[in-house]
């Protein structure tokens, strides 16, 4: 009999339990310094926590893409960054290359991924057994302790862009980042500690073997960053229920936690948070059935899918708004907690795959028309 999603994740939430010491101790250096602290990413590493979708006879912990929600979620608890430097630090290439590429990639018990899937500054030139990658791959979460990263770029073949059907194609690939230069661009109001500054690369081979449509890699990426938003949130109504009970307002006689406004917000946010949670887990179940019967999503399905992740960011968003006004000007400061979850969840829900522009995607396939665009 098959177990329940959170007891396959119970053993690797108590790994998160033993590095929330450091990631804690961490956060504030990471965000200062845009990029994750050594010894945070050193705690990922000795914990297993990169090897979640490794197979268990190489040290991995054998899960797949839908079962990492929970310890995504737990480690974005205590820290946005952490939690996205987390998420995007596992091996989602298995899904894109043979297995036994996998394997050999990940023999290394060291090894964490980044990538860019922006095409826009990038050229992938047809060549002899492969491509050859120029460019700047933009916000490339994880690139300062990453081993290698996915580029995307715009197909170029004797001399031309190649268009098929319209529109250019885009092909990603992977890269050693020993053979690219990192420019330090992370200037942004949130998510700082993840350290997704650009990267620059030139003439660098690829073979056919280890590049793959955009398409496929960002499929189902929105449902490792959509657990982040979640944790970012109950970070922050934890953050106000402590405050709350201690916190005077100017002028008040009585505690916050007194206030009617504050226990409205505070209602409201609880009811966004557990349905945007209710409604991503739901989802997750259903295409960790799909993948377990080797079955594939239909457009409808896909949709649904997207939706899950989309509102689970846009929701935490609101909650984490609701927050922030009921904590009143104390949540401005720089050293608040909740001030800190307003800026991470704002930047973090402005990602594509868990963007308000998905909602076009959902709505074109809901009407019966083709979705449009090939992130569904």
């Amino acid at each position: 009999m098959r177990t329940s999603l959170a007891e396959r994740a119970a053993p690797y939430l108590e790994k998160v339990a033993a590095v929330a010491p450091i990631a804690r101790e961490t956060a504030d250096w990471s965000e200062a310094n845009a990029r994750p602290a050594d010894d945070f990413v050193d705690a990922l590493r000795k914990a297993g926590l990169f090897r979640l979708l490794v197979p268990k006879e190489m040290g991995g912990a054998a899960l797949s893409q839908w079962e990492l929600g929970p310890i995504i979620e737990a480690m974005a608890r205590i820290d946005g960054s952490a939690g996205w430097t987390l998420a995007l630090g596992q091996g989602l290439l298995g899904q894109l290359v043979k297995p036994e590429i996998f394997r050999e990639f990940f023999s290394d018990p060291n090894l964490s991924m980044a990538g860019s899937l922006n095409p826009a500054h990038v050229r992938a030139i047809k060549a002899e057994g492969g491509y050859r990658y120029s460019g700047r791959g933009t916000y490339v979460s994880g690139c300062t302790h990453a081993s290698w990263m996915m580029a995307a770029g715009v197909v170029v073949e004797n001399g031309a862009t190649k268009i098929v059907d319209g529109a250019p194609v885009i092909r990603a690939g992977v890269l050693p980042m020993k053979d690219c230069v990192i420019r330090e661009t992370w200037n942004v109001l949130g998510m700082r500690g993840t350290g997704s500054h650009d990267v620059e690369f030139n003439d660098i081979f690829v073979r056919d073997d280890l590049t793959f449509p955009q398409a496929n890699a960002l499929a189902n990426l929105g449902a490792s960053l959509a657990p982040v938003a979640l944790g970012v949130a109950r970070h922050a109504l934890d953050a106000f229920v402590e405050l709350a009970c201690a916190k005077k307002p100017t002028g008040a006689r009585d505690l916050l936690r007194e206030r009617v406004t504050a226990q409205a917000q505070l209602g409201e946010a609880e009811g966004c948070l557990q349905a945007a949670r209710s409604f991503f887990y739901e989802t997750v179940e259903e295409a960790e059935t799909r993948r377990s019967a080797a079955r594939a999503p239909t457009d409808a399905e896909r949709a649904r899918m997207r939706l899950g992740s989309v509102m689970a960011a846009q929701l935490s968003a609101r909650a984490v708004d609701l927050i922030y006004e009921a904590a009143g000007r104390t949540a401005a400061a720089n050293d608040c907690a909740i001030g800190r979850c307003w800026r991470d969840v704002h930047v973090l829900r402005q990602h594509i795959t868990i963007a308000t522009t998905r909602f076009e995607v959902v709505g074109r396939v809901c009407l019966g028309m083709a979705p449009g665009s090939p992130l569904i």
